[in-house]
């Protein structure tokens, strides 16, 4: 840790703050909040995909502004601002209506924000440093959760469960302070416009980068179901209390928190997208396991330990990949068709809600199957390709 460059580790808090809002807003309150209250989980559904699929159309613009402007700090700190807003506005909708329009509001800002938030890695960090922090940042992600959840459920039981927004805003908001105050700049490296069919040359010409992408698409796809979907379904196969689904996403989050660290070690080691392909193939054993499941029991423990390693290892070596496999004067426009393929594959969320009110949750999960076997054949394509000397 005293080796990382100037600024890694506030880098890397950043994703202690965002993953609060992922954690407390989309995967606990707000899924809880909202089927409590409408009696039916495709509203949220379909309102995720909508958040999502209009982000990833923004996004490779983003990155692509980024790479010509020098503005990169700048435009992760106003989405992040206006994220916070949005997430505290939560507390004040008075109506189912506006509760989905302020979510697709916040969910379109967070996403948009991650691409200015992953552009500035390299800033942060040399090639052979870069596994390591993208690893720290996942596990600081998952620690921050660690922290958030309590505080999210004392204000739940002290103020009632709308107010809990309002506290994530506010720790969003104090923990993305040290990137503020500490992580330089990105310099502009390519001022000219880029256009789209540029874009599209540079997927021609880097086969391996496109492969990778379409193979993220469908593993990120399954992954942001997991992450929306996993209190609902567990609530709804297993009567569990909001006590124990918050004991286990907090068991999630501290198993996250360790692959974390040591994904981001073995992915310097041993290549990113080796690492990525046994991460999906640990999120296909989860999807399997949960689906089979007959306790509570079976499927918390096969969700915390082999989950922790699928949510670390994905993010962490995905980011990794991007960063081995892009042009260095296009790492925005490149994390830009990265997040493209993170936000659009939302088709699973909306698929699944679909399915679980018309078939049942197992049903609902075990359709996550097909995606998964999809994304580890595609990237398993790519991952003996050597791109500027990289493997």
């Amino acid at each position: 840790m005293k080796s990382l460059p100037r600024g890694a580790v506030s880098w890397a808090f950043y994703d202690f703050a965002n993953t609060i809002y992922s954690a407390v807003v989309v995967t606990v309150y707000l899924p809880l909040y909202f089927t409590a209250s409408a009696g039916r989980a495709a509203p949220l559904g379909l309102s995720a995909t909508l958040s999502m699929v209009l982000s990833g159309f923004l996004i490779p613009p983003l990155g692509r502004l980024s790479d010509r402007t020098g503005k990169t700090k700048q435009y992760l700190l106003i989405s992040t601002l206006a994220c916070v807003s949005a997430t505290a506005g939560l507390s004040w909708a008075p109506s189912q209506p506006w509760l989905l329009a302020g979510f697709v509001a916040a969910n379109l800002l967070f996403h948009c924000s991650l691409v200015f938030y992953n552009s500035l890695l390299p800033v942060v960090a040399p090639p052979e440093r870069q596994g390591f922090v993208s690893g720290l940042g996942t596990g600081l992600g998952y620690a921050g959760v660690l922290l958030a959840l309590p505080l999210a459920h004392a204000a739940d039981i002290a103020f009632g469960r709308r107010w809990v927004f309002l506290v994530a805003a506010a720790l969003f908001l104090a923990f993305s302070l040290p990137l503020a105050f500490r992580v330089p700049e990105r310099a502009a490296t390519q001022p000219q416009k880029i256009h789209w069919r540029q874009t599209l040359a540079l997927l021609a010409d880097n086969r391996p980068l496109a492969l990778f992408l379409l193979g993220n698409f469908f593993a990120v796809d399954v992954l942001n179901t997991f992450i929306l979907w996993i209190s609902v379904f567990l609530k709804q196969l297993f009567s569990v209390s909001q006590g124990v689904l918050i004991q286990t996403i907090l068991a999630l989050n501290a198993s996250a928190f360790g692959f974390g660290i040591l994904l981001g070690k073995l992915t310097d080691r041993h290549g990113a997208r080796r690492i990525y392909l046994v991460s999906v193939g640990s999120l296909a054993l989860v999807v399997a396991g949960s689906a089979a499941a007959s306790s509570f029991a079976a499927a918390a423990c096969g969700i915390v330990l082999l989950g922790g390693l699928s949510v670390a290892g994905i993010w962490t070596a995905g980011r990794k990949a991007v960063a081995e496999l892009a042009p260095p004067d296009r790492i925005g426009e490149c994390f830009g068709l990265y997040g493209l393929t993170t936000k659009v594959s939302a088709v699973g969320s909306a698929t699944f809600s679909l399915l679980a009110d018309a078939g049942g949750y197992r049903l609902a999960v075990l359709s996550q199957l097909l995606p998964l076997l999809a994304a580890y054949f595609l990237v398993r394509r790519t991952a003996s390709a050597r791109v500027n000397g990289t493997p």
